[in-house]
């Protein structure tokens, strides 16, 4: 390797790994964050473990956060502690604000995308059992649609399983909103959820980015590597040729 090479392989690396630090940084700022909030959570409903009433408090407190409309947000979308922050967001922001929250309060949530209702919501565990929450600030077919029907557990089921099926008011539904990276040329419903760590990394924008910048650091530093080996094997084994001549020549001992 080259000391050009090598220079740049060393300030790529640098790079992404103070990226990875400042990412992680953030992410450990937001779960501060989301265990104040779940503390707030715990005293509005002292007493009581039910999930259902921690799910409804919460839900209760992030609506009444929320007030401000929405406004543009780059690709990842905000975190949830920027959403909360800002008072800004609808139902996709709503979900995720508690997603990270349920999180901290050791509930397993996963959000759940409406398309025929217009309304991005979350399904969260009760045990062994699914079920799917209200959300937050719902568009007017899903106001409706609730109105008459004030428990999920009414207008929803859930068949349990590696594949959910959720039967009631809906044609299709997905645990992702794929639309995001295919637009709306290709549909998919996901109908298995991911596992609960990926899920994390996916609603967290600042783990997600500490995650790309740690495997780009990986990555350059294998390539350096690779790269190094390749480099100095055929001078290795040009010098051990020479050293064989010289030896056979009787120049060297």
């Amino acid at each position: 390797m080259t000391n050009l090479r090598r220079s740049a392989a060393t300030a790529a690396l640098a790079v992404s790994l103070c990226f990875a630090g400042v990412s992680g940084w953030q992410w450990r700022a937001e779960r501060v964050w989301a265990g104040r909030v779940a503390s707030e959570v715990r005293a509005a409903v002292t007493g009581d473990t039910d999930p259902r009433a921690r799910v409804d408090a919460l839900a209760r407190m992030v609506d009444a956060r929320l007030s401000r409309p929405r406004v543009a947000e780059p690709f990842l979308r905000w975190s949830a502690m920027e959403f909360w922050q800002a008072g800004r967001g609808e139902c996709a922001a709503g979900a995720r604000v508690m997603i990270i929250v349920l999180d901290a309060l050791g509930i397993d949530a996963h959000r759940i995308i409406l398309p025929d209702l217009g309304h991005t919501t979350f399904i969260y565990r009760d045990g062994g059992s699914w079920r799917v929450a209200p959300g937050i600030r719902g568009p007017e077919r899903w106001t409706d649609l609730t109105a008459d029907h004030p428990r999920m557990s009414d207008l929803f089921q859930i068949d349990h399983g590696d594949v959910l099926r959720i039967r009631g008011p809906v044609d299709r539904y997905s645990l992702w909103n794929w639309s995001r990276l295919f637009g709306d040329v290709v549909e998919v419903n996901q109908l298995r959820p991911f596992p609960h760590w990926l899920v994390m990394v996916f609603e967290t924008p600042s783990l997600f980015a500490a995650v790309v910048w740690a495997l780009l650091a990986v990555f350059i530093a294998a390539l350096a590597f690779f790269n190094k080996v390749t480099c100095d094997h055929p001078r290795r084994v040009s010098a051990q040729r020479d050293h064989v001549i010289r030896h056979n020549q009787g120049t060297i001992p």
